[in-house]
C-alpha cells in the first residue's frame, strides 16, 4: 500500500510538473516578445536570432513588425550588417515604426559606411522625440557611443544606361533647341565623393565633388561631363531649426562643342521642424553662368539665376512619405531670348518597400512667362511655357547585401507646351543605374 502511495504521488508530481511546462510553453507561443526583449537584455544575439525565426512561425501578424525588429537589432549586434538592414527594413514593411528602429537603422548604415543615410535617420529620430527630450538624449548617446568605423572620406560611383526621345537639354537651365528632334541611346557615369571635415551629428561641413559623364551613341557631338565642387555647412540654431549654407563651382563641356559652361552658386537654407514628423526648408540660391557657345545677341545665355523655394517633407509612417514644395526663379541674362521667371509647384513620394522594391514617384507642373518678345517671333511675341513632368523610381536595396550595388530604374516623362511651336514637345528618358559604394 505504502510503495502504491509513494508511487501514485510521483505520479502526481510528474503531472504537476509537465503541466506546468505545457503551460510556459503555450505562453511563450502566444506571448513570444517577452522571451525576445529577454534575450536581447541579456545580450543573447544569436538565441533571439532563432527565437524570433520561430515565432515568425506562430505569431500573430500583427506582432511579425516588432518580432522582425528585434531580430535585425540582434544581427547588428552580431556583426552582420547586410542581413540586419533587411531586417530592419521588414519591419517597417510589417508595420512596425519607432525611434528606436531608425536608431538601429542609423547605426547599421554607419556600419556600412553609408553616413549621409545614417545621419538623415537620426534626424528622424530627433523629429520624432521633439516632445520627449530624456528619450532623444538617450538616442543621442548610443549614436554617438556607436562601435562602427567613421568612415571621414565616402566615394560612390552609378554607371548608367539609358534612352532619350529628345536630347535638348544640357543641365537644367541651357536648352539646344536646335536638336529637339533628335534621338539617342546613352551611356555614362555618375562619380561623388564626399569628405566629412567634422563627426557626422548636427554639425556638418563637408567638401563633394560630383563627375556625371553621358555619352550618346547618335548624337556624340553632344555627349557631355559635368565637373561640380561644392562646400557645405550645418550648424543648429535650436531644437527645432538648423541653418545651411552652400558655395559651388562647375564646369561643364561638350565633345563637340569643348569647353560649354562655367558656373559660380552660392546658397542657403533654414530647416525647420514645426511638429514632430515633418520638416520644413526654406532655401535661398544665387547662381552666375558663363556660356562659351557663339550665337545671335539675343541667345546670349550669359547671366544671373536667383531662387527661393519652400519644401516640406511628412514622415506618415510605415515607410511612407510626402513633400510638397513651391519654387520660384528669376533669370537675367544678356540676352533678350532668356529673360524671364519659372514658377514651379510638384510633389515628391516616398513608398514603403513592396516585395523587396522601393519606389520613388514625383510629378511637377512648371510656368515659364519670359519677359521680351522672342527673336524666333521677329520680336513680336513673347514667349510663354508650360511644362508638366513626372518621374517613378523603383531601387532594388535588397540586392546591395548580396551583389555589391543596389540597381535602380528611373523612367522620366516631360511634357513641353508653348505659344512658339518650336518649343513644343514630349520628352522620354528611361535609365537604368547601378549605385556602388567605392572602399577606400
Amino acid at each position: 500500500m505504502k510503495r502504491m502511495l509513494l508511487a501514485l504521488s510521483f505520479l502526481a508530481v510528474m503531472a504537476g510538473f509537465a503541466s506546468a511546462q505545457e503551460s510556459v510553453s503555450a505562453a511563450r507561443v502566444e506571448d513570444p516578445l517577452g522571451s525576445i526583449r529577454g534575450a536581447y537584455a541579456e545580450g543573447r544575439n544569436q538565441d533571439l536570432v532563432i527565437l524570433a525565426d520561430r515565432a515568425l512561425l506562430h505569431a500573430d501578424a500583427s506582432a511579425h513588425g516588432e518580432i522582425r525588429f528585434w531580430r535585425g537589432a540582434a544581427l547588428r549586434r552580431l556583426g552582420r550588417s547586410g542581413e540586419a538592414l533587411l531586417g530592419l527594413d521588414s519591419a517597417v514593411i510589417a508595420g512596425f515604426d519607432s525611434p528606436e528602429l531608425h536608431v538601429e537603422r542609423a547605426l547599421v548604415l554607419s556600419m556600412l559606411g553609408r553616413l549621409q543615410e545614417a545621419s538623415q535617420e537620426m534626424e528622424t529620430v530627433r523629429r520624432m522625440l521633439q516632445e520627449d527630450p530624456l528619450r532623444r538624449e538617450q538616442m543621442e548617446g548610443r549614436w554617438a557611443n556607436r562601435e562602427a568605423v567613421n568612415r571621414r572620406f565616402e566615394a560612390r560611383v552609378r554607371p548608367q544606361l539609358g534612352y532619350d526621345s529628345n536630347l535638348v537639354l544640357i543641365g537644367d537651365d541651357a536648352t539646344l533647341f536646335e536638336s529637339a528632334d533628335a534621338k539617342s541611346a546613352f551611356y555614362g557615369a555618375i562619380f561623388d565623393a564626399k569628405l566629412h571635415l567634422l563627426e557626422p551629428g548636427p554639425q556638418v561641413f563637408d567638401v563633394a565633388y560630383r563627375n556625371s559623364l553621358r555619352g550618346y551613341s547618335s548624337e556624340s557631338d553632344l555627349s557631355s561631363s559635368d565637373n561640380a565642387l561644392s562646400l557645405t555647412g550645418r550648424t543648429p540654431l535650436g531644437d527645432r531649426m538648423d541653418l545651411e549654407i552652400r558655395l559651388g563651382f562647375a564646369e561643364t563641356w561638350l565633345q563637340g562643342e569643348g569647353h560649354f559652361r562655367t558656373e559660380r552658386s552660392m546658397g542657403g537654407a533654414l530647416l525647420f521642424r514645426p511638429v514632430a514628423r515633418v520638416q520644413a526648408r526654406l532655401s535661398l540660391g544665387w547662381s552666375d553662368a558663363d556660356y562659351y557657345l557663339s550665337g545671335p545677341d539675343e541667345q546670349d545665355r550669359d547671366g544671373v539665376r536667383e531662387s527661393v523655394g519652400l519644401e516640406a517633407t511628412l514622415d506618415a509612417g510605415q515607410g511612407w512619405s510626402l513633400t510638397p514644395y513651391l519654387a520660384l526663379r528669376l533669370i537675367d541674362t544678356d540676352g533678350t531670348d532668356y529673360k524671364g521667371s519659372e514658377r514651379e509647384v510638384g510633389m515628391r513620394v516616398a513608398c514603403p518597400e513592396w516585395k523587396r522594391i522601393q519606389t520613388f514617384v514625383s510629378a511637377g507642373f512648371v510656368y515659364a512667362p519670359f519677359d521680351k518678345p522672342h527673336s524666333l517671333t521677329a520680336f513680336a511675341e513673347e514667349r510663354e511655357d508650360r511644362r508638366v513632368f513626372a518621374s517613378a523610381s523603383f531601387v532594388f536595396p535588397a540586392l546591395e547585401a548580396i551583389a555589391g550595388f543596389a540597381p535602380c530604374l528611373t523612367v522620366r516623362f516631360e511634357q513641353w507646351r508653348s505659344n512658339i511651336e518650336v518649343f513644343e514637345f514630349r520628352r522620354w528618358e528611361p535609365v537604368l543605374e547601378f549605385s556602388v559604394n567605392l572602399a577606400f
